[in-house]
């Protein structure tokens, strides 16, 4: 078996550039090459590959079927061998320059972005923060192709290679404004599942939120009338304030809604399981010094987060006779 060892580095680089740009001129200028040099490169990587790469069509140089499942692995390779000959000096916020990429929801950005930004205007004045939508289906996607340095979320499920760290634990309730007509206070299972609800979407799917709401509903063979789909969780409590519908959403943003927009903040009628806030992050920059210092700082914020609502223990029924008494 031939070994693909020796397609040297320099022209992996070239054909990460190739399949960005998909045209020899420019990929040569991103490379700092000439023109002739690239095209050499191109027909090296041909033979080698056996495989043509880019095809010229009438729209342009089109990559080959070969050549886009190559695409993502090549620049994960290029960014792991940039991050084990990247220099280790001492790291000092108040020179660092890094740009720091991170894909978070708006609610977990009003969480934690006023605290991390006040903290990088203090302490690390020459760094800047780009900040991107969360996607919890494409989680290796976003740190491996998209960029993206660290995701912060709800999530339920990812890869087992990605390093996650569990930084906040938040519970659901239901928000109604104040002067309902059903709800006064609390809820039952019967009005809840009838009343009008806006359904917070992410992307292309439900959130973790909803996910979790829905999968407890359906083991008690119920489901929500949802009559609205929006992508914006931070309007979510205006919106409710304003109607007769309701939602369901974290208890920290329900929290932080309920004198603002004059809400009513309810415990769920049935038993939902905890939310964990985690951040997700690569190999490619678990031990890089200025990501690590980021980290902590999201951890710190973290800390100072309130706690979450606690839900009072639903009575249970007194025994009919009194039991011997155990070890405690």
């Amino acid at each position: 078996m031939s070994s693909n060892r020796n397609v040297e580095l320099h022209l992996l680089a070239c054909l990460d550039a190739l399949l960005q740009e998909r045209q020899v001129t420019r990929a040569a200028e991103r490379m700092n090459m000439s023109q002739p040099g690239m095209s050499n490169a191109l027909a090296r990587l041909r033979q080698k590959l056996d495989d043509p790469l880019l095809v010229r069509t009438a729209h342009g140089m089109v990559p080959t079927e070969r050549a886009m499942q190559l695409q993502a692995s090549v620049r994960a390779a290029l960014r792991h061998v940039d991050a084990a000959f990247a220099a280790q000096s001492t790291f000092d916020p108040a020179t660092a320059r890094n740009t720091f990429k991170i894909a978070m929801s708006d609610y977990v950005s009003m969480l934690f972005m006023p605290s991390i930004m006040d903290t990088i205007v203090r302490e690390a004045p020459s760094m800047r923060v780009v900040l991107g939508p969360s996607d919890a289906l494409r989680l290796r996607e976003r740190l491996e192709e998209d960029g993206f340095n660290l995701c912060i979320g709800y999530y339920t499920e990812m890869p087992e290679d990605l390093h996650v760290s569990d930084i906040f634990t938040d519970t659901i309730s239901c928000i109604a404004r104040a002067g309902h007509p059903v709800f006064k206070g609390s809820i039952e299972l019967g009005d809840y599942v009838k009343q009008p609800h806006i359904l917070m979407v992410g992307g292309t799917h439900t959130t973790t939120v909803e996910a979790k709401t829905d999968a407890a509903l359906k083991e008690l063979g119920q489901s929500r009338n949802i009559v609205m789909w929006m992508p914006n969780q931070l309007t979510l409590p205006a919106l409710v304030a304003s109607s007769d519908l309701i939602a369901t959403v974290p208890t920290e943003l329900a929290r932080r809604s309920q004198f603002r927009s004059q809400l009513q903040v309810l415990d769920l009628p049935f038993e939902v399981p905890d939310m964990r806030l985690s951040m997700v992050w690569h190999e490619l920059t678990h031990h890089d010094a200025a990501h690590r210092w980021l980290r902590q700082k999201f951890r710190e914020v973290a800390a100072g987060l309130s706690p979450p609502a606690t839900r009072q223990p639903k009575p249970q029924p007194k025994p009919r006779r009194p039991r011997a008494s155990a070890a405690r």
